[in-house]
């Protein structure tokens, strides 16, 4: 059917409101294969943490038909946020196929055909702000397939000029000019640091490698901090020691006899070092 999709085996309507696609607690224990009313327990245990109006909407029965659903109470659906903050803690292999498959098949399906040419605009390249290596919030779109919404809502519960720096005039214009390729017509962004791109990761509970641009710069920092490897002694050193030490000697005798210096000293002159010898100690 045109309007339902198949997530994990399970058919689900596609069901949107306010111009998004939500999510029902039953759709949600039907795709991952949990007793019904899982979802909803969880859901009022942790309701604390949820936004209205951001990560659910209460329908109310007048306008609930609208949506898809048949229900003369009303009903409760979830955004992609609060389904993914919902099942943080299904973590169990299958829960890690269904979020991805939801997230890809069902809430980014609508975005497909708008992003399509955004996509052919969009380009990757490292960019770095401060000396650190940087993501913009395009690039976390990219490489973890999350919506900007999402992104910046998990950014926000970090630490400005750690996690993330928000740039404009100044600041933006010194970026701009570390990365020529950033838009002229760019006023005001978001740049994402490693621990700012470990934190929207760790909110939803994303498993993804570091993009390439984080690891270089965490090999250049390690290695420009390995203290310089120590030259073993060489044997010119130790040359250098033995010759200063047989001077020193030579120095001290004073007026004592040349046979003195010839049973103690002259012993422990190697061969090679007597014309050095010879010529300092005239």
């Amino acid at each position: 059917m045109e309007n339902t999709i198949v997530i994990n085996k399970q058919n689900i309507a596609i069901k949107q409101y306010k111009g998004q696609r939500v999510l029902t607690f039953k759709d949600i224990d039907t795709v991952h294969g949990r007793v019904d009313g899982t979802a909803r327990r969880n859901f009022n245990g942790n309701k604390k943490h949820f936004i209205e109006g951001e990560d659910y909407y209460k329908i109310q029965p007048n306008e609930i038909r609208t949506v898809g659903i048949t229900s003369p109470n009303g009903g409760t659906v979830l955004t992609e946020s609060g389904y993914l903050m919902l099942v943080k803690s299904f973590t169990d292999d299958l829960s890690w196929k269904v979020q991805r498959q939801l997230i890809n098949s069902y809430f980014r399906l609508k975005e497909a055909k708008v992003k399509d040419k955004q996509l052919e605009l969009y380009n990757y390249f490292d960019k770095k702000y401060n000396g650190e290596a940087v993501l913009s919030i395009a690039d976390v779109e990219h490489f973890t397939g999350l919506s900007h919404y999402s992104i910046l809502k998990a950014l926000k519960t970090g630490v400005e000029f750690m996690d993330y720096y928000y740039l404009k005039r100044d600041s933006l214009q010194r970026f701009k000019i570390d990365n020529p390729k950033i838009s002229k017509l760019v006023g005001e962004m978001y740049v994402i640091t490693r621990s700012g791109f470990e934190l929207i990761c760790k909110w939803y509970g994303i498993k993804i490698d570091y993009p390439d641009a984080f690891l270089r710069d965490m090999f250049s920092k390690r290695k420009a901090i390995e203290p310089p490897k120590q030259n073993a002694v060489t044997p010119v050193s130790e040359r250098q020691k033995r010759i200063k030490h047989i001077i020193e000697m030579l120095e001290n005798l004073g007026s004592e006899s040349s046979c003195k210096a010839e049973q103690d000293i002259l012993p422990q002159i190697n061969t090679k070092d007597y014309d050095v010898i010879l010529l300092v100690h005239k």
